[in-house]
């Protein structure tokens, strides 16, 4: 998933870059918190 979107763009500005590791970072941490909340509750 983070590989494919991320060929199909080579020139991507500074500005964008940064951008797009913001949100791998934000929406990684929120999946991760998600993931230990949904085991959690089904008690895997």
């Amino acid at each position: 998933m983070s590989t494919k979107g991320r060929n199909n763009r080579k020139r991507t500005t500074p500005w964008e870059q940064m951008l797009e590791n913001f949100e791998q970072r934000v929406f990684g941490e929120a999946r991760l918190e998600l993931d230990v909340r949904y085991f959690r509750a089904t008690g895997v």
